[in-house]
């Protein structure tokens, strides 16, 4: 018995620090496996919105280019500025403008992912004619096709690609 008397206790207090240092390892794990879900979400829901973009750019693009001039007449905005600005405008992305091109939900839509309709603008910039080798002057005109795609069902996610093609005279 006199050898007890001596004795500090000491694996009780030792258990107990030892158990709170693996809880917290366990806290410090659990929010980093959080985190990167979280994170590859975000990037899953941001190819998403850019591939939707890249779907609504094509869109536009295939209307500018394409051989129905009332489609065209329809779907651009005319600017007198020669560097279309008109996607700058917050008012040319709202549902009013007439201008405002939807992409047909039969090439974007997935009942596995929820996703907003992408859509795209189609900008008419116009420049002074420009003159042939002959001398004639021939209309110089250019399109700013600006598309907007969206990486989840409540527009969370946006990305914006733009291009500007020329078509070619008619």
């Amino acid at each position: 018995m006199p050898q007890r008397a001596h004795e500090k206790g000491v694996v009780l207090p030792l258990a107990l620090v030892m158990l709170v240092v693996i809880t917290l390892m366990a806290v410090v794990a659990l929010r980093g496996v959080t985190t990167e879900e979280r994170i590859s979400a975000n990037i899953r829901a941001a190819a998403i919105a850019f591939e939707q973009a890249e779907l609504a750019l094509r869109h536009c693009e295939q209307i500018a280019t394409g051989a129905d001039p009332l489609q065209l007449a329809d779907a651009r905005i005319d600017s007198t500025d020669v560097s279309g600005q008109a996607w700058r405008d917050p008012v040319s992305w709202t549902a009013a403008n007439p201008k405002l091109q939807r992409v047909p939900s039969a090439l974007y839509s997935d009942p596995a992912r929820v996703v907003s309709a992408p859509v795209c603008l189609l900008e008419e910039v116009r420049a002074p004619p420009a003159p042939t080798s002959g001398g004639t002057l021939i209309p110089n005109v250019a399109y700013v096709v600006t598309a907007r795609g969206f990486g989840d069902g409540n527009e969370g996610f946006r990305t914006t690609v733009q291009s500007q093609l020329r078509p070619p005279p008619f």
